[in-house]
């Protein structure tokens, strides 16, 4: 007798490296693979993901609490590794709630993190991308971040949106609205991040020069200014990145070097190209790097180069020297 087995809405692909699902779509235009054999779990397409469950009218659907009905549900325990590709702009709500993902890619297109879309992961650390604007409740609530970076980009950030009890340090980048309620909601500090050490705020940013005085969390806040991608304390310590600063290590000798370590870091040059690049700041010269010309290294680490010119022959001799002067000859 023979049994025939139907197979809905989901594909089977077989390779040296295990094997490869794919299923329904996860948005509109997006896709997703999983392999089983790595438990990577590949996010492609572009734009919005879909959200997991979804809403019916202004009423969330509790009825899936345990597990958000998202196509790769029954891999949740195995997501270890997740990739979300250029292209895709939002990363729906639950989409990777209570998975054993240890490892995140997030693309610069990303431009939202929906509600509950790592919480209660398995999730170590994260780079956002510095296009993301939008952090929603839970976000990354209660997963095991214990170093955290909030981009300039984000203007929007919910209640939850970072509290952990594996939270120690977070930078915030930006001047956006900051209070409590982002951390640990109307709850008991001690009990939503009790490890929490240091809220790292730029000077300029009123509310969080507000909460200084807040006796919860007031002591937690260290001010800091940012001048070419150095991050600067108040006591003049400078750092070429926010996890040195968090972390206290590798402090910068002088402004100079610290601006060269930010373009190492960033993979503009390296070694004396790094320093030339700041000499030719120091003198008022233009910053030249993969044919393009940039007013000053923050120029350069915004990427706005400016636009291309002629140039006079008295401005090209100033630039040239005088052993490389150019003459012109009339006949």
């Amino acid at each position: 007798m023979k049994k025939w087995i139907l197979v809905l809405s989901m594909s089977f692909a077989f390779n040296a490296y295990g094997e490869i699902v794919t299923g329904e779509k996860c948005g509109d235009n997006c896709t997703w693979t999983f392999n089983t054999e790595t438990g990577k779990l590949t996010i492609s397409g572009t734009g919005d993901m879909y959200n997991f469950p979804q809403w019916e009218g202004d009423t969330l659907v509790y009825r899936s609490y345990w597990h958000s009905d998202t196509p790769w549900v029954d891999f949740s325990s195995s997501i270890y590794e997740v990739e979300v590709e250029s292209g895709i702009t939002s990363i729906g709500q639950y989409s990777f709630w209570d998975t054993a993902v240890t490892k995140v890619s997030l693309p610069e297109s990303l431009t939202t993190l929906g509600l509950g879309a790592f919480q209660y992961s398995d999730l170590p650390e994260v780079s956002l991308p510095s296009n993301l604007t939008t952090m929603n409740h839970a976000a990354l609530h209660a997963t095991s971040i214990t170093d955290l970076v909030i981009p300039e980009s984000v203007t929007s950030v919910s209640t939850y949106a970072f509290g952990s009890n594996a939270l120690e340090n977070i930078t915030i980048e930006g001047n956006i609205e900051l209070n409590k309620s982002m951390f640990y909601g109307e709850e008991d500090i001690t009990e939503r991040i009790p490890n929490l050490m240091r809220i790292y705020c730029l000077s300029s940013n009123e509310s969080c020069n507000a909460l200084k005085t807040d006796t919860d969390i007031g002591s937690k806040i260290t001010s800091y200014t940012k001048e070419t991608g150095v991050y600067k304390l108040e006591d003049g310590t400078m750092f070429a990145s926010p996890n040195d600063m968090m972390s206290g290590t590798n402090a910068c000798t002088d402004l100079d070097s610290c601006k060269a370590t930010v373009l190492q870091n960033k993979g503009y040059c390296t070694g004396e190209a790094c320093a030339a690049m700041v000499a030719a700041e120091n003198t008022n010269h233009p910053i030249e790097y993969n044919n393009k010309s940039y007013a000053s290294i923050d120029d350069l680490l915004k990427g706005k180069h400016m636009p291309k010119r002629i140039y006079t022959l008295d401005e090209a001799n100033t630039v040239a020297g005088a052993v490389n002067r150019i003459s012109i000859r009339y006949r």
